[in-house]
Order: C-alpha cells, then sequence, then structure tokens
C-alpha cells in the first residue's frame, strides 16, 4: 500500500494532526476462554483524500484501553476490502487493548464493508462494518483473537 501524505508533507499514521469526529462504532472482542468484551468509542479521529486516495481512521475506547486504526487507499460505497498486512492494495490494521496478554502485533486479517457514503452540505456520513481476526502470541500460549465490529457510523467534515 502507498502511504499518501498529509497536507504538511508527513505520512499520516497516527493521532497526530488528525481532527475528531463525530461517529461511533459498535464492536466485540472475543478470545477463547475469555468469553467476549464490548467495545464502543469514546473518540474517533478520521483523516481522508479523495485524490490521491487515502483514509486512517483512529477509534479510541477508554473504558477498556483500546486502540485500533484502519488505513488504506480507496474509500466507496458498496465495496468490500480485505484487511490484511500483506496485500499491499487493500486495508491495514492496527489493535491494542488492556485485554492482551501477549505479544499481539501478528497479521489482522478480515474484512471492512462500507455500505453507505451519504453526501451532506457539510459532511459525509460514512457506515459499514468490519472484523479482523489474529493470533496473540505469550510465553507458553498462543490464542486466537477475533474482533467484530456490527456497525460504525462517521460523520466527516467536507
Amino acid at each position: 500500500m502507498k502511504i499518501s501524505r498529509s497536507k504538511k508533507g508527513w505520512p499520516v499514521t497516527d493521532k497526530g494532526d488528525v481532527p475528531p469526529v463525530s461517529g461511533r462504532l459498535n464492536g466485540v472482542i472475543k478470545v477463547p476462554d475469555d468469553g467476549a468484551t464490548a467495545v464502543g468509542s469514546t473518540g474517533v479521529y478520521f483523516y481522508w483524500i479523495k485524490d490521491p486516495a487515502y483514509f486512517f481512521l483512529l477509534v479510541e475506547d477508554s473504558r477498556i484501553e483500546m486502540e485500533l486504526t484502519l488505513r488504506g487507499d480507496k474509500l466507496e460505497q458498496g465495496k468490500t476490502y480485505v484487511i490484511d498486512m500483506k496485500n499491499p492494495s487493500d486495508v491495514e490494521a492496527t489493535f491494542l487493548w488492556d485485554g492482551s496478554k501477549g505479544h499481539s502485533q501478528s497479521d489482522k486479517v478480515g474484512t471492512l464493508n462500507v455500505t453507505l457514503i451519504t453526501p451532506g452540505d457539510d459532511f459525509d456520513e460514512i457506515d459499514g462494518y468490519f472484523e479482523f481476526k489474529y493470533t496473540e502470541m505469550g510465553v507458553g500460549f498462543e490464542r486466537e483473537v477475533d474482533f467484530s465490529c456490527q456497525n460504525f457510523s462517521l460523520k466527516v467534515p467536507k
């Protein structure tokens, strides 16, 4: 994936100067033997340019000390994108949370679905859902972690 640059010329890879936006995320983290943990959003940050196409989404949930980022090139209504660190043309995900018991930087693999992009006068609204899985590894253990976002909605200033 080509990393596009912000107006200041720096790659957008963290919150930095990315503006907060109005938005919500409803999801769940599932871990064998630990059950399910509800995920929401206490902070949503979004950067989007259409030419060259690039987006960066950061969602924080301070209740469970979680930080999730999605970044990629295009966002088009009705499209499904592959979340995979190895495929250079789709979406990358990073995920950190307090419930982690080991190294959680293994490849995140799943899909991102953009169901609607509704243009408005001052805002575009982006709706969709996504899911990914990864293997968390630690000393003497390995476990699968599933992250499922049943829906998200972002209100993005133009």
